[in-house]
This record gives C-alpha cells, structure tokens and sequence, in this order.
C-alpha cells in the first residue's frame, strides 16, 4: 500500500494540473499509518532477538517511507492557505499528539530519524501558528 501512495504521489505530482484536495487526503491515509517515535534499542544477538530486530528494522524502513511520503507532500502544500489547513487538521493534530506524547518521556532528538520527526514537528506547529 505505501508503494502504490509513493506511485500516486509520483503520479500527481507530475501533473500539469497539482490536486491539492488528492495530496490532503494522501497525507491523512498516510498519518493513519504513522506509529509514535520510537527510540534505539540494543538487543542481544541470540535467534530469537535477531528475528525480533529484523521485524523491528523492516517495520521501521516502512514507517520512514510513511514519514517520507508525508514530509514530501507537506512541502508542496499551502500551509497558509486556510482550506488547506483545514482539510490537513485531522493529520497534524494527530502528529503533534504523537510528538507530545513521546516528548513527555525522551527528547524528539533521541527518536530514530530524528530529523524526519522534527521536520514533521514544525510542520504540526504550523497548525498552532495558524490559530493564534
């Protein structure tokens, strides 16, 4: 499913025409995937740890194309534009409760892709800026 919305965006994005209202709601399919921040963790390399670490790492890779996907279609959107805001609210008050949530114990900073969850962050305070 992330490789058909990573084609579709591909698709929409080399449109003459770009269809706003399409990459909104690829962005809320998309947060609906998204999983909270999760931080590094060490395990020890027995069978059974590896097997878990390599479900972990594949499950990570697919939540970085999520993030990705995401992050690519936010850039290319008006933020500014209060439709737009409105029909991408579900999406961003749903990642900033993610980063809030995962602030109140670890710094987003200590996150894995870090930089992703703090581009995705900036993107979710836009919502706040657009109300005060």
């Amino acid at each position: 499913l992330v490789a058909r919305m990573e084609k579709f965006l591909e698709t929409t994005l080399g449109a003459v025409e770009i269809d706003g209202n399409a990459l909104c709601d690829l962005v809320l399919k998309a947060a609906m995937w998204l999983t909270p921040p999760a931080t590094w963790t060490n395990h020890g390399l027995d069978q059974q740890d590896m097997r878990a670490d390599l479900k972990g790492m594949s499950r990570c890779c697919l939540q970085t194309r999520i993030r990705n996907l995401i992050i690519r279609v936010l850039e290319r959107l008006d933020l500014g534009d209060a439709t737009t805001l409105e029909l991408l609210k579900p999406a961003l008050t749903y990642l900033r409760r993610l980063i809030c949530d995962y602030e109140q114990t670890s710094k987003i900073s200590a996150a894995q892709s870090p930089k992703q969850w703090m581009i995705l962050r900036s993107f979710a305070e836009e919502l706040n800026f657009q109300k005060g």
